[in-house]
Protein backbone atom coordinates (compact mmCIF):
# COMPACT_ATOMS: atom_id res chain seq x y z
CA UNK A 1 0.00 0.00 0.00
CA UNK A 2 1.39 3.43 -1.02
CA UNK A 3 -0.11 6.94 -1.75
CA UNK A 4 0.79 10.34 -3.68
CA UNK A 5 -1.07 13.26 -3.50
CA UNK A 6 -0.87 14.27 -6.83
CA UNK A 7 -0.45 11.09 -9.08
CA UNK A 8 -3.28 9.53 -11.59
CA UNK A 9 -1.46 6.10 -11.40
CA UNK A 10 1.36 4.33 -10.79
CA UNK A 11 3.91 2.23 -13.01
CA UNK A 12 5.02 -1.19 -10.94
CA UNK A 13 8.36 -2.53 -12.51
CA UNK A 14 8.72 -6.41 -10.80
CA UNK A 15 11.69 -7.63 -10.78
CA UNK A 16 13.14 -11.02 -9.18
CA UNK A 17 15.69 -11.14 -6.63
CA UNK A 18 16.19 -7.53 -6.70
CA UNK A 19 17.95 -7.14 -9.91
CA UNK A 20 18.48 -7.50 -14.07
CA UNK A 21 16.00 -6.52 -16.00
CA UNK A 22 12.00 -6.36 -15.06
CA UNK A 23 9.93 -9.35 -15.31
CA UNK A 24 6.66 -7.61 -15.70
CA UNK A 25 5.27 -4.30 -15.54
CA UNK A 26 2.15 -3.30 -14.10
CA UNK A 27 -0.29 -0.40 -13.45
CA UNK A 28 -3.16 0.83 -11.53
CA UNK A 29 -5.15 3.65 -10.49
CA UNK A 30 -5.62 2.38 -7.08
CA UNK A 31 -3.12 2.83 -3.99
CA UNK A 32 -2.45 -1.37 -3.67
CA UNK A 33 -2.44 -3.59 -6.08
CA UNK A 34 -2.22 -7.79 -6.12
CA UNK A 35 0.45 -9.38 -7.78
CA UNK A 36 -0.28 -13.13 -9.11
CA UNK A 37 2.16 -15.93 -10.63
CA UNK A 38 4.98 -15.29 -8.49
CA UNK A 39 7.14 -18.19 -7.56
CA UNK A 40 7.17 -19.53 -4.10
CA UNK A 41 10.29 -18.44 -1.74
CA UNK A 42 11.59 -16.13 -3.89
CA UNK A 43 12.46 -12.49 -3.19
CA UNK A 44 11.14 -10.12 -5.86
CA UNK A 45 11.54 -6.13 -5.53
CA UNK A 46 8.59 -3.71 -6.75
CA UNK A 47 9.53 0.06 -8.17
CA UNK A 48 6.63 2.02 -7.97
CA UNK A 49 6.44 4.87 -10.02
CA UNK A 50 4.04 7.34 -9.33
CA UNK A 51 2.54 8.85 -12.92
CA UNK A 52 1.53 12.01 -12.98
CA UNK A 53 -0.63 14.06 -15.61
CA UNK A 54 1.05 14.70 -19.49
CA UNK A 55 3.38 11.57 -18.83
CA UNK A 56 5.04 13.06 -16.22
CA UNK A 57 6.92 10.36 -13.81
CA UNK A 58 7.91 10.75 -10.18
CA UNK A 59 10.75 9.12 -8.52
CA UNK A 60 10.23 5.50 -7.43
CA UNK A 61 10.32 4.09 -4.27
CA UNK A 62 11.21 -0.11 -4.49
CA UNK A 63 10.12 -2.24 -1.81
CA UNK A 64 11.55 -6.14 -1.68
CA UNK A 65 10.20 -9.04 -0.05
CA UNK A 66 10.37 -12.78 -0.18
CA UNK A 67 7.07 -14.79 -1.04
CA UNK A 68 6.08 -16.95 1.46
CA UNK A 69 7.62 -20.62 0.88
CA UNK A 70 5.23 -23.83 -0.55
CA UNK A 71 4.44 -26.48 1.91
CA UNK A 72 2.60 -30.04 1.77
CA UNK A 73 0.11 -30.63 4.72
CA UNK A 74 -2.66 -33.11 5.62
CA UNK A 75 -0.89 -36.25 4.04
CA UNK A 76 -3.55 -39.26 4.28
CA UNK A 77 -3.70 -42.40 3.40
CA UNK A 78 -6.40 -43.60 1.67
CA UNK A 79 -5.58 -46.94 1.31
CA UNK A 80 -3.10 -49.74 1.70
CA UNK A 81 -2.70 -53.30 1.26
CA UNK A 82 0.06 -55.83 2.39
CA UNK A 83 2.68 -54.55 -0.87
CA UNK A 84 0.60 -50.75 -1.73
CA UNK A 85 -0.08 -47.50 -0.47
CA UNK A 86 -1.71 -44.88 -1.84
CA UNK A 87 -1.26 -41.13 -0.11
CA UNK A 88 -2.81 -38.24 -1.01
CA UNK A 89 -1.66 -34.53 0.39
CA UNK A 90 -2.78 -30.91 -0.07
CA UNK A 91 -0.39 -27.79 -0.98
CA UNK A 92 -0.32 -24.39 -0.08
CA UNK A 93 0.25 -23.39 -4.15
CA UNK A 94 -1.42 -25.44 -6.66
CA UNK A 95 0.69 -24.14 -9.88
CA UNK A 96 0.95 -26.84 -12.60
CA UNK A 97 4.73 -26.63 -12.27
CA UNK A 98 5.26 -28.53 -9.40
CA UNK A 99 6.53 -31.79 -8.84
CA UNK A 100 6.82 -33.55 -5.12
CA UNK A 101 9.28 -35.63 -4.30
CA UNK A 102 8.42 -38.25 -2.26
CA UNK A 103 11.00 -39.99 0.14
CA UNK A 104 10.19 -43.20 1.15
CA UNK A 105 12.32 -44.97 3.96
CA UNK A 106 11.71 -48.75 6.16
CA UNK A 107 14.23 -50.95 8.15
CA UNK A 108 14.97 -52.87 4.42
CA UNK A 109 15.28 -49.71 2.40
CA UNK A 110 14.70 -46.56 0.94
CA UNK A 111 13.86 -44.56 -2.09
CA UNK A 112 12.65 -41.37 -3.63
CA UNK A 113 9.79 -40.57 -6.31
CA UNK A 114 8.60 -38.13 -7.97
CA UNK A 115 4.99 -36.78 -8.83
CA UNK A 116 3.21 -33.77 -10.64
CA UNK A 117 0.10 -34.21 -8.76
CA UNK A 118 -0.94 -33.90 -5.02
CA UNK A 119 -1.09 -38.21 -4.78
CA UNK A 120 0.99 -40.86 -5.52
CA UNK A 121 0.57 -44.41 -5.18
CA UNK A 122 3.12 -46.57 -3.77
CA UNK A 123 4.04 -50.37 -4.81
CA UNK A 124 6.14 -53.35 -4.43
CA UNK A 125 6.22 -52.74 -0.66
CA UNK A 126 6.97 -55.54 1.79
CA UNK A 127 4.09 -56.54 4.25
CA UNK A 128 3.95 -55.78 7.78
CA UNK A 129 6.56 -53.03 7.64
CA UNK A 130 6.10 -48.76 8.96
CA UNK A 131 7.30 -46.77 6.44
CA UNK A 132 8.46 -42.90 7.22
CA UNK A 133 7.21 -41.14 4.07
CA UNK A 134 8.39 -37.48 3.41
CA UNK A 135 6.78 -35.38 0.67
CA UNK A 136 8.68 -32.23 -0.46
CA UNK A 137 7.07 -29.38 -2.75
CA UNK A 138 9.75 -27.97 -5.50
CA UNK A 139 8.79 -25.18 -8.21
CA UNK A 140 11.84 -23.63 -10.35
CA UNK A 141 14.47 -25.33 -8.12
CA UNK A 142 13.18 -23.72 -4.87
CA UNK A 143 12.10 -26.69 -2.09
CA UNK A 144 9.32 -25.83 -0.01
CA UNK A 145 8.18 -26.81 3.60
CA UNK A 146 7.85 -30.46 3.94
CA UNK A 147 5.02 -32.58 5.39
CA UNK A 148 5.95 -36.97 6.88
CA UNK A 149 3.43 -39.50 7.93
CA UNK A 150 4.51 -42.98 9.06
CA UNK A 151 2.27 -46.10 7.89
CA UNK A 152 2.56 -49.61 8.50
CA UNK A 153 1.75 -51.92 5.32
CA UNK A 154 -0.98 -54.71 6.47
CA UNK A 155 0.90 -58.11 7.48
CA UNK A 156 1.81 -60.92 5.22
CA UNK A 157 -1.71 -63.42 6.27
CA UNK A 158 -0.83 -67.22 5.87
CA UNK A 159 -3.38 -69.75 5.17
CA UNK A 160 -4.74 -71.39 8.04
CA UNK A 161 -3.45 -74.66 7.89
CA UNK A 162 -6.57 -77.74 7.11
CA UNK A 163 -6.45 -80.79 9.08
CA UNK A 164 -8.06 -83.93 8.01
CA UNK A 165 -10.13 -86.04 9.70
CA UNK A 166 -10.14 -89.83 8.84
CA UNK A 167 -13.30 -91.90 9.40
Amino acid sequence: VWSSNYSDFFKILITQDGGGKPLEEKTTNQSSIVIEGLFPGTKYCFEIFPQGPNGTEGDPHTVCSTTDPSAVFNISVVNVTTTEMKLQWQSTDIASEYIYLVDIVSKHSSKQMNSSVNEITLRDLTPGTLYNITIIPEVNNITGNSSTTTQYTQPQTHPTPVSYTHL
